[in-house]
């Protein structure tokens, strides 16, 4: 045995991240815990016969994303144990860290979900949480090769994104605050090493890109290398780093600096990364590293019966209750290519909710579409059967908890807020896909109320991509004012801009909730093309492609391809023509 091979080890950090409640096959298309228990299982077993050592981590956004965690946070879900909790303390995760939708109940939900863990909470950049600590050093005696045994005391931090704050305004009390990322990660792994960490590990809810190409913020800014990603990656006082957020797969080469994974969401990867370790006698050296994506296990493994099982029968009742009728379904497979029964649905029950804070001015609506696939995203959309509609069927027509904003604008600050939502349009002149992969679906911002055309074969940011506003056929002074139903996210984030007004105070659910109880959709009130409609536009004879589910009803100007998706053989690949 070599003098090396003596006094070494190996590190081996197993990391979770956005798993946005998926437990279960049923919560998520593309995995879960249960699909990654077996994987996790198989992965500690080698690092046992090996004689090394393996944490288990998480990156966060773990508590928020489907049904069940919904009705976690109702008053009768607090009264019982969080699945997701339960199935960390089961799988015996080492530490974890909050991701930004971890917010999203509010902090009465969240301060009882943290205390209810049996790991340290670790986040430097988050203040006024109680039972959050900046880090933690997880110790280990490591007994090597030679036979003899040295400690290694493993510090482990973590980031959140400062833009939480604005994310989660209307549910965050003052005294909660979100500080800049790198100064406190500075400190906090200055600390680390001060207090004897030998490694030190960063969980970064924060992610790139699949290719590395830039990005664009829902406010149009782009965020590239420059970003704090990149600047995270290049610290030296760093031994490894996880990644999350952006619901990408990647992981660094043998090259970096760092070692970083980041593994895809809702429970389809495992992420892994692996550290030799050498201790010369009085410390411990990081020698060659790694990193992987590991894929879910195709059988899932039985997974806190108990919690989950009692979580998800209680939820039951909650999700099953009846809302209203509907004598149409609802799909949002093409609500980013035209008007849609959904889109009108949602689009009503926010005008109806804003009416009677018109103040006499025309009142529009803009329309969050967010189950529309994409690359992050690739299987999620929203189907909603025709009949009975049920609380469920809320949660699949808007999946967040966000509030009903009122803001008083013009109509040229709406179009130019329409320009910036249409970045998620490619520039037909230049391509022949119908989206741009490096601009979140998510921010498109689709007004309800107002006709306009957006124009493909115009660049993304020229002033004519978006057509003048009309009303009743009469096209809009740019001075004209009017007063949009919105949503807080989009306000927060600068997607819509303008004078927050008085209005209710209930959120997006319970705009639909309140419209659904005295309107049943229709044939000819809700499917029919509106007066009031816009549409894309683009040169006689262009086509533009984009990916749907196979079963997508389709109208006439859309037809399919011979080309199938061959990550995703639920999907189609679909051709607009104009």
């Amino acid at each position: 045995m070599s003098a090396r091979a003596s006094n070494s080890t190996t590190l081996v950090v197993l990391a979770t991240s956005d798993l946005h409640g998926a437990l279960t096959p049923k919560d998520s298309a593309q995995g879960s815990l249960a699909n990654l228990s077996s994987v996790i299982a198989y992965e500690r077993a080698k690092v046992a016969v090996s004689d090394d050592q393996v944490l288990l981590l998480d990156n966060g956004d773990a508590l928020q994303g489907s049904d069940v965690m919904d009705w976690c946070a109702t008053p009768d879900g607090l009264r019982a144990k969080h699945p997701v909790i339960a199935a960390f303390a089961e799988l015996k995760y080492d530490a974890i860290t909050l991701g930004n939708h971890e917010f999203d109940y509010g902090m009465t939900a969240l301060s009882q979900r943290i205390g209810e863990a049996t790991q340290p909470v670790v986040s430097c950049n988050i203040a006024g949480v109680d039972q959050v600590v900046p880090w933690t050093i997880l110790k280990r005696d490591v007994t090597l090769p030679s036979g003899k045994t040295e400690e290694l005391r493993i510090g482990i931090t973590g980031v959140c994104p400062p833009e939480t704050a604005q994310w989660n305004a209307a549910r965050l009390p003052e005294t909660v605050q979100f500080t800049p990322i790198m100064p406190a990660l500075e400190r906090s792994c200055t600390e680390l090493r001060t207090a004897g960490a030998d490694v030190v590990i960063c969980l970064a809810h924060i992610g790139i890109t699949a290719d590395d190409t830039p990005c664009v913020r829902p406010d149009g800014s782009h965020i590239n290398k420059n970003d704090t990603t990149f600047e995270v990656l290049s610290m030296s006082s760093l031994d490894a780093v996880i990644l999350g957020h952006t619901h990408v797969s990647f992981k660094t080469d043998a090259n970096a600096k760092i070692p970083a994974v980041l593994p895809a969401a809702h429970g389809a990867e495992l992420g892994k990364l692996t550290l030799d370790l050498s201790h010369d006698g009085k410390s411990w050296q990081v020698g060659k590293t790694g990193a992987a994506t590991l894929p879910a296990a195709a059988q899932p493994q039985k997974l806190i019966t108990p919690a989950l099982n009692s979580a998800r029968q209680q939820a039951q009742d909650w999700l099953d209750e009846p809302i209203g009728q509907s004598e149409i379904s609802f799909n949002s497979a093409l609500a980013l290519t035209m008007p849609t029964p959904l889109s009108n649905l949602l689009g009503d029950a926010l005008i109806a909710a804003a009416a009677p804070f018109g103040k006499g001015f025309p009142v529009l609506a803009t329309v969050p579409m967010l189950r529309t696939g994409g690359r992050t995203n690739a299987l999620n959309y929203t189907h909603i059967a025709a009949g009975t509609l049920r609380r469920r069927d809320l949660i699949a027509a808007y999946p967040f908890q966000s509030s009903l904003q009122l803001v008083q604008t013009t109509a040229q600050a709406l179009r130019d807020d329409l320009r910036k939502g249409a970045r998620i349009y490619g520039d037909l002149t230049q391509q022949t896909q119908l989206f741009n992969t490096d601009v979140p679906r998510f921010t498109a911002n689709i007004v309800h109320g107002a006709t306009y055309q957006i124009h493909l074969d115009a660049a993304p940011d020229a002033t004519n991509r978006v057509s003048p506003l009309k009303i009743q056929g009469i096209t809009l002074a740019n001075d004209t004012p009017l007063l949009v139903a919105t949503d807080d996210y989009r306000v927060q984030t600068g997607q819509i801009t303008g004078t927050v007004c008085e209005g209710p105070e209930m959120s997006l659910r319970q705009t639909l909730e309140a419209y659904l109880t005295h309107t049943t959709p229709t044939q000819a009130s809700h499917d029919a093309l509106r007066p009031e409609a816009w549409h894309l536009e683009a040169a006689k004879g262009s086509n533009a492609t984009f990916n749907a589910p196979r079963d997508t009803p389709l109208p006439a100007n859309i037809r399919p391809t011979a080309c199938q998706s061959r990550t995703h053989p639920q999907l189609t690949t679909l051709e607009m023509m104009f």
